[in-house]
This record gives structure tokens, sequence and C-alpha cells, in this order.
């Protein structure tokens, strides 16, 4: 499984000869992955654990101790055409969420006998720390139909500030069933603390794993140190 990191890389002059190869050194604080939100997130106790289900849809979201991504766990939602089941996870922080932080999640689904091309997935929901109605945020999107294991993954900004979230994985009105497992939730800032040294330095170029380049720039001198403000 992909893991979010960042990487650096440093383009110097053409003659290796000359100079040796830059010394590179990225640290973070906090450390880096952040904290994942959800607390059973692999289904290993087999057991839903902090998972929440309403009471009528008990007999359809269970955990699975068959099949799973690196074991024989996964939550498994199984369909009705009639009823919408979902499990729901509620997500807390011990400071509030704020509007504009970043927010990633990833999990992996394996979808079976749906006979349907609707979508299943879920929805993300914030309580608004000042009062009012759920306001939404974006969750993975699947493809339509069948299929075997495979990731999925988001990435966006908190839409208000907000004490705790709710995140919600649904399977609505249809046949066959879902599984799902490996799932995480990240949110918030980390300063990254960029160092190299080496000759003939040119540009150094920082690229996060879920978000892509978040510093280019070009750069003279044997030393360079940079602190900034990464996802």
């Amino acid at each position: 499984m992909k893991k979010t990191f960042f990487c650096a890389a440093v383009l110097g002059v053409a003659a290796v000869s000359v100079y040796a190869a830059p010394e590179i050194t990225v640290s973070s604080n906090p450390a880096l992955p952040g904290v994942n939100l959800i607390v059973e997130s692999a289904f290993s106790k087999g057991v839903l654990g902090t998972w929440s289900v309403n009471s009528g849809n008990r007999d359809l979201v269970v955990v699975d101790k068959s099949d799973g991504v690196n074991d024989k766990t996964s939550l498994k939602i199984t369909g009705n055409p009639t009823r919408s089941p979902n499990a729901y996870h509620r997500l807390r922080m011990a400071v509030p969420f704020k509007a504009g932080e970043p927010y990633y999640i990833r999990y992996f689904a394996k979808r079976c006998n749906s006979n349907s091309k609707l979508r299943s997935g879920g929805s993300l929901a914030f309580m608004p720390a000042k009062g009012g109605k759920y306001k939404y945020a974006q969750v993975p999107e699947h493809v339509a139909g069948d299929c075997e294991w495979a990731e999925h993954e988001y990435n966006d900004v908190i839409p208000v500030d907000s004490n705790y979230a709710t995140f919600y994985l649904c399977y609505y009105k249809q046949t066959g069933y879902t599984l799902y497992d490996n799932i995480e939730f990240r949110c918030g800032w980390t300063e990254l603390n960029v160092a190299v040294k080496g000759g003939g330095l040119q540009q150094v170029i920082i690229r996060n794993s879920v978000t892509g380049v978040v510093l280019k720039e070009s750069i003279k001198g044997a030393e360079y140190k940079k602190t900034l403000k990464g996802p």
C-alpha cells in the first residue's frame, strides 16, 4: 500500500567528476504520515469496534472474516434493493477541524454480484462549530459495477470550522455486496524542513506523493535550507 510522503530532488551541473552527490535531508513536525483518525481501519480484531450501524440495518453490515487486502478481515456491507445500509465513524481531534486545512481519504474496496450500474461509496459530513446543518465534503468515487480489490483516494480541504465530522461508507438499494479495508482519514499541516548540501546546485523540487509538487525553486551555492508548510 502506498504511503503519503515527501521527496526532494536536486539538479546539479553535469560535471559529475567535479562535484559529489548532494546530501539531502528532509524532516517534518509533526512526523509523517499524520495520525489516522479511523481507529479501526483494518478490522483485524474481527469486530466493528469504533464503527456504528443504524439499528435497522445491523444484519447487513458485518466484519467479513474470509477476505481482506492484507489478511482475512474487512468490512462487509450487503446490499438490499429496498434498503440503504451504511457504516459510519465519528472523526474527532484534540483540537477542532479548521476550514481550509487539507484532508486525505484512502481505502480499498471490492464489489461483487451487484448487477447494477449504480455507484457505491460514501460521504463525509462536518458539523459546523457555530451550529447549523452538516456541511458535506467530497470522498473517493467508485467505478460503476463490480471490481476486485482496488485503491480509492481523494484529497481536498475542510469546508468549515468543526468540532467533529462523520465518515460514511454506503451501499444503497442494490444487490450484491461491497468489502472495505485499510481505511485512512488524515488531515492538517506539517512543518517541512529541507536541507541540501553540495557543489553546483541549481534547483530543488519538493514533491508530495498525494498532491504533487509543493516547491520548485532555483538555487545557487553549496548549501540550501527551507522550511515550508505541507499537507
